[in-house]
């Protein structure tokens, strides 16, 4: 829960429709983040994706 509460927090100011889901399998938590680009297009660089749906990944161990 603090993984996804953490990644939407920082992702909610760029996009309103961020979802985050954290699983964990064999000790290793996995945090998946999907937004819409078109609610970011205003950076710039992602124009030519407009109406695609980004999803950021990332995973980490778990050490205890």
């Amino acid at each position: 829960d603090e993984a996804e509460d953490y990644a939407l927090a920082r992702l909610t100011p760029f996009s309103s429709s961020a979802t985050v889901v954290s699983t964990e399998t064999d000790r290793v938590i996995r945090t998946e983040a999907t937004l819409e680009t078109s609610e970011i297009a205003q950076i710039g660089f992602l124009g030519a994706m407009i109406d695609t749906t980004m999803i950021l990944v990332a995973q980490h161990r778990v050490e205890f």
